[in-house]
């Protein structure tokens, strides 16, 4: 497990500061001096750690999603539910951060982050993969995600991985099925 540094105390408090400041008004509204004070460091400090606000949204989720698909390498790729449970996990322990990226307009960074882990492992898992593959997993996944957080998140985290996993292996089946029958 990697050390926490002083480096990365100051990355996760002005992180945490913006993102408590997001929650009650625009990014536009914020300043850089605002964002400092409230998270106890100089401005000199936010500008050594990040080069804009939108910044800090993509270092919150790069580090939360390679920390999903860290462990996913030593996974059997037969078996999708562990990796699913993680990224619904996830979801339901962070909704009301991910709900404030839509409604702050930073969904694209979501789905810029959500689409390159998944393009990661899939290179890592099955390098012969299309690219069309990744881009069907992680629009899927990340669209079903967010469907379930606006609907109120009345499954488990449990229940939607296992409803994902049947959704990829019925599309899986019918592609078989559509082969088979072309043969």
């Amino acid at each position: 497990m990697k050390e926490i540094t002083l480096h990365d105390e100051v990355k996760h408090d002005i992180a945490a500061a913006y993102i408590a400041l997001l929650a009650i008004k625009p990014s536009e509204e914020i300043s850089v001096t605002e964002l400092a004070k409230k998270a106890g460091v100089s401005r000199m400090s936010f500008y050594r750690n990040f080069s804009s606000k939108s910044a800090i949204i993509d270092y919150k989720l790069n580090t939360a999603l390679a920390a999903i698909y860290s462990g996913a390498h030593f996974m059997d790729m037969s078996i999708r539910q562990p990796l699913l449970l993680e990224e619904f996990r996830y979801a339901y322990d962070n909704s009301a951060f991910l709900k404030l990226l839509e409604e702050r307009g930073y969904l694209s960074i979501l789905f810029k982050w959500w689409d390159y882990y998944a393009q990661q492992f899939l290179l890592e898992h099955d390098p012969k993969a299309s690219p069309y593959e990744y881009a069907f997993y992680s629009g899927a996944s990340i669209n079903v995600i967010i469907c379930w957080i606006e609907t109120g998140l009345k499954e488990s985290p449990e229940q939607m991985a296992k409803y994902f996993d049947s959704l990829i292996a019925d599309r899986s089946k019918r592609g078989e099925e559509k082969a088979a029958k072309q043969h």
